[in-house]
């Protein structure tokens, strides 16, 4: 809802994404990400996603993650993308690889693709998995 607001949203976005419930923080970079479609939205955000790149919960990092990849190719982003390909939760390895997926030919800076669990009873999550490892593994 706040997105809906525009520009005027950002600074509850921001606020949002210290939220102490990951829910909140997860919305407000989400928020975020939509929002800052131009250059100069983006770069007054860049600090504050750079920071959420050490946040406790995967699905934060890994939003600040792709946005900043997206937006400035950020090799520490890619990193993030890479390290949650290989944890224990199929959810959060899914995200990452829809991010680095997204993000196209900018996702073979990642190369060569940690393991990755195959092999789960969510079929969906196989088949973006090897989609992944046979586009830019060859």
């Amino acid at each position: 809802v706040l997105v809906l607001q525009g520009e005027k949203a950002f600074p509850l976005l921001v606020e949002a994404t210290s939220d102490a419930r990951s829910v909140i923080s997860y919305w407000g970079v989400v928020g975020i990400y939509s929002l800052a479609s131009k250059k100069v939205q983006q770069e007054s955000v860049i600090p504050l996603m750079t920071q959420l790149l050490g946040h406790n919960e995967p699905i934060v990092r890994i939003t600040a993650a792709h946005a900043l990849a997206e937006w400035k190719g950020d090799e520490e982003a890619l990193n993030v993308l890479k390290a949650a390909l290989t944890h224990p939760l199929e959810s959060v390895r899914l995200s990452s690889a829809l991010a680095l997926d997204k993000l196209g030919d900018q996702a073979k800076a990642v190369l060569p693709f940690p393991e990755i669990v195959i092999g789960t009873e969510n079929q969906y999550a196989n088949r973006v998995f090897l989609r992944m490892m046979n586009k830019w593994e060859k």
